[in-house]
């Protein structure tokens, strides 16, 4: 909760901070800079400690995978758009996902869909979902949070996507 509270007024502070001081710009300018500051306060800060979450994890499950925030059983936050975290790994017949609590283990061969989702981040430009459509008609979303930065991490985020895509397509039947 501790992260989630800085993750998200970090970026609000700088962002606020920064259209103050331009106060002598004006509105339109105040409004420039701030949602130029806010961009950047939520790529660099948005993220707070997922360095540090990833290898606390890792630590805890032995596990090396690689940390995403995810939506399955539980809706999301108004503090984050991830209702949880876990470590995600990727086999040529499987995606398991380990949280503290539970793990997921979808077969790739269940997947019938992926496509790209909004999710808050992608207002920013800084984000989305990855979504899986089960043959179930659930839907599994997440984004990498591999990197510090939100930048970092949906880059990567693009990354997944189509190694998953490619992997799905090897998969499919003739």
């Amino acid at each position: 909760m501790r992260r989630q509270w800085l993750g998200n007024l970090i970026p609000l502070g700088v962002a606020l901070l920064l259209a103050l001081v331009c106060f002598p710009f004006g509105f339109f300018g105040q409004a420039i800079v701030g949602i130029g500051a806010g961009w950047l306060g939520v790529s660099q800060w948005g993220f707070f400690e997922n360095v540090k979450i990833e290898r606390e994890l890792q630590a805890r499950l032995g596990s090396g995978g690689e940390l995403i925030g995810f939506v399955y059983d539980r809706p999301p936050t108004a503090l984050d758009a991830h209702a949880e975290l876990g470590l995600m790994t990727i086999s040529p017949d499987e995606i398991k996902v380990e949280t503290e609590d539970e793990s997921y283990l979808i077969r790739l061969a269940n997947i019938t869909n992926i496509e790209r989702q909004m999710n808050i981040h992608s207002l920013l430009g800084l984000g989305g979902w990855i979504a899986l459509e089960l043959e179930t008609g659930r839907k599994f979303r997440f984004e990498s949070r591999k990197y510090p930065t939100m930048y970092q991490s949906n880059r990567r985020t693009n990354e997944l996507s189509a190694e998953l895509r490619t992997l799905i397509h090897e998969k499919a039947p003739a």
